[in-house]
């Protein structure tokens, strides 16, 4: 379950295809949208980050090389 795992894990199964980049960052959006009333931890949502993560996607289909590990931002 993404909520379990690590950066790396996430980052390497999006790599490998296992999951989207956008499937991670609707499942993200909205766990912290839930939670995020209660914790009042995140400042702000990227509103873009949809758009970024099918970005990510489509380099990824392509077989680009990503220039980093961390190329999707959610939240602040």
């Amino acid at each position: 379950e993404l909520n379990q795992a690590g950066f790396k894990q996430v980052a390497d199964a999006v790599k490998s295809k296992k999951i989207s980049a956008v499937e991670v960052t609707q499942h993200f959006l909205a766990r912290a949208e839930k939670l995020n009333p209660q914790l009042n931890a995140f400042i702000a949502f990227n509103t873009k980050a949809l758009q970024e993560a099918q970005a990510l996607d489509t380099k990824i289909q392509k077989n680009e090389e990503s220039k980093s590990n961390s190329e999707l931002s959610i939240l602040i």
